[in-house]
Order: C-alpha cells, then sequence, then structure tokens
C-alpha cells in the first residue's frame, strides 16, 4: 500500500471476515471483524485497497505478531530449530560446569563423549573422569565460567568461555578455554576441552627457557580444513545486506537469487518468483541500514549477526548462509533475536 493511501479500516486479506487498521504510513496490530455488508446504493463503490500482501518487512520485524495472526509458520520453525541450536551448546557447557563443581560424576559423564573421556592419548576412562571431577571437590576446587562465544554449524558447536580456578597446590589460573560440541540423539555433548593459546599456564607462572629453533617440518601432505577468508567473508557481508534490503522492498527476483529455496518460501510465503511478484508489490521507498556485527563459520557456511535499523527502529538478526552451486553465498535461514 503506498504511503498516500489514507488512515482507515482495510480488509486484511489473510483472515476472511476481518479488516487491519492503516495508520497512512504502515499497517498496526489492531484487527476488527468486517462490518455488516450495506444494502446496495446507486452511488457507484468507492476502490477497493490494492490487493497484496503487507511488505516482508512488516512482518519481518513484529515476528510474533505475524505467528499469532497464523502466517509464516516456515519461519517460526526456523526460529525454533536456530535459537535451539545456538543455546543449546552453551547450555551444555554451563550444565558441565555446574555438574564438575558439585562433583556430579553421573552428569559430567552424561555430558560428554567417549573421545573427551578418552581424552588425547585414548587411555581415559569414565573411573578415571570421576577420580578427578571427585578429587577437585574434595580439594575445594570452584570453576568460575563465563561464556564469550557461540557458535553452531550443523551437528558440531564451538563454545569459548574465560575460566578462573585454582589446581590443587593453590595456583591461579584465568584461561579462554574452548569447548568443541557434537550433536548426538538431540543432546549437545562436549567432544575436546582445551585451552585457546594451547596450554594452561599459571598466574605467575615460570616462562619456558628458550629453545633452539627446530628444523622446518615438511608441508603435511593431508588437505587442510579451507577456512574463511577475508573476501568470502566480504562477500557474505554484502550479501547479508541486499538480501535485508530486497525482503524489506518485496523485490522477489532478487530474493530468489539471494536465498536457498526453502527460504524463499519461508520469506515470501510463495514458491515462484512468478507467484511473488503477482502478489507483493514492490516498494522501494523503503531504504534501511544494516550493520554485520560478526560473520563466523567457514568457507561453506557461515552465520551473520546483524543490526538493521529501519523506520525509525532496530532489531537484530542472525543470518545463516550457504554456498551456492555457483560458489555465490545464499541464505538458507533467518531470525530475529
Amino acid at each position: 500500500m503506498s504511503s498516500t493511501t489514507p488512515a482507515g479500516w482495510y480488509q486484511d486479506g489473510q483472515t476472511a471476515g476481518q479488516e487491519r487498521f492503516w495508520d497512512g504510513t504502515r499497517w498496526t496490530d489492531q484487527f476488527r471483524p468486517l462490518a455488516p455488508a450495506a444494502p446496495a446504493a446507486p452511488a457507484v463503490p468507492a476502490a477497493p485497497p490494492p490487493r497484496r500482501r503487507p511488505s516482508v518487512w512488516a512482518w519481518l520485524a513484529p515476528l510474533l505478531v505475524v505467528i499469532a495472526a497464523g502466517i509464516g509458520f516456515g519461519v517460526w520453525a526456523l526460529v525454533s530449530s536456530l535459537s535451539s541450536a545456538l543455546a543449546g551448546p552453551s547450555d551444555a557447557v554451563k550444565a558441565f560446569n555446574a555438574a564438575w563443581n558439585a562433583g556430579d560424576c553421573d552428569a559430567v559423564l552424561a555430558g560428554v563423549t567417549d573421545a573427551y573421556i578418552g581424552g588425547e592419548d585414548g587411555s581415559g576412562t569414565p573411573e578415571s573422569v570421576c577420580e578427578t571431577v571427585t578429587g577437585d571437590h574434595d580439594h575445594g576446587i570452584v570453576y568460575t565460567s563465563t561464556i564469550t562465544s557461540s557458535s553452531a554449524v550443523n551437528d558440531t558447536a564451538t563454545v569459548i568461555a574465560r575460566e578462573t580456578w585454582k589446581d590443587w597446590e593453590g595456583a591461579g589460573y584465568d584461561e579462554a578455554v574452548q569447548y568443541d560440541l557434537v550433536r548426538s540423539g538431540g543432546e549437545w555433548l562436549i567432544d575436546q576441552y582445551a585451552a585457546v593459546d594451547g596450554e594452561f599456564t599459571p598466574i605467575g607462572g615460570p616462562t619456558a627457557a628458550p629453545t633452539t629453533p627446530a628444523d622446518p617440518e615438511p608441508d603435511p601432505v593431508d588437505p587442510q580444513p579451507v577456512v574463511l577468508d577475508e573476501e568470502s567473508k566480504a562477500l557474505a557481508e554484502a550479501t547479508v545486506a541486499e538480501f535485508l534490503s530486497a525482503a524489506a522492498q518485496n523485490r522477489c527476483a532478487d530474493l530468489w537469487a539471494l536465498s536457498t529455496a526453502e527460504n524463499f518460501a519461508a520469506t515470501t510465503g510463495y514458491f515462484t518468483v512468478a507467484d511473488c511478484e503477482a502478489n507483493l508489490q514492490i516498494d522501494t521507498s523503503l531504504y534501511i541500514d544494516s550493520t554485520t556485527t560478526s560473520v563466523s563459520g567457514d568457507a561453506e557456511t557461515v552465520v551473520a549477526a546483524v543490526q538493521v535499523t529501519a523506520d525509525g527502529g532496530g532489531q537484530m538478526f542472525l543470518l545463516t548462509l550457504e554456498r551456492g552451486e555457483d560458489v555465490r553465498w545464499q541464505v538458507s535461514a533467518f531470525v530475529a533475536l
């Protein structure tokens, strides 16, 4: 609906027998039943409001209102699954540390994989883990952990935490710790635990003596994991900005090019560009300002956090992007935070 349409009640177009209030600039959250039909009059009836859905942006920001109206079930599914994927790893780490501090070995073992139990050399056992848990508890050791970042891709996740503690001899530690997790049977389990800088060093502890550099090792034969380079990161950020702009302005063809087929349907409510363009009116007057605050992942899948400003309001979004067949990034999921 154009910005010149006067304020008033118009047929909702989504729910039969219901009107929605247009305040002159946008749809509001006010609904009412249609008024009883008046007797036919000889006067020529006024032209009906344009037949189209509200801008994608109109339900993209106030997500809960859309869900309550029964629209965008696919988006709600994405919200639930993505929110669970991000919260789950952090919750698993918190539960692990709480169980360890409480000396609850059964709870500790329930939150880790066999690889964690085996340790670096594979010789660890549940009994040896329990001996450490019990020993820490008996010595009054308490680990203080503050999660600083969390990322998840499919069934793997990484959580970084700042942790402080003292060992049995009283030496203090203040370390950035990385937890690598895997999802098994619907549960997030800790698979590895290591210091971010490679080793745990006591506060004020001795510095290793300088050693003679060893001969350089030959290049590894096995291929190394492909990491997210700066060029790919910049392209992902540009894709995010263009996707959000296209969603705000109902640019169906651009949304199709920037999305996976599943995300296009979840975003627009239609499965083809033709159906989308037949029902959604492009509105290039709507301008949004987006700032990508973080991008993490690898060369195939990334998660981007974005701050969006439009119509004087702000909203944080989380978008998942995947490499398309032509090597371009495509948005496969997004959720309002």
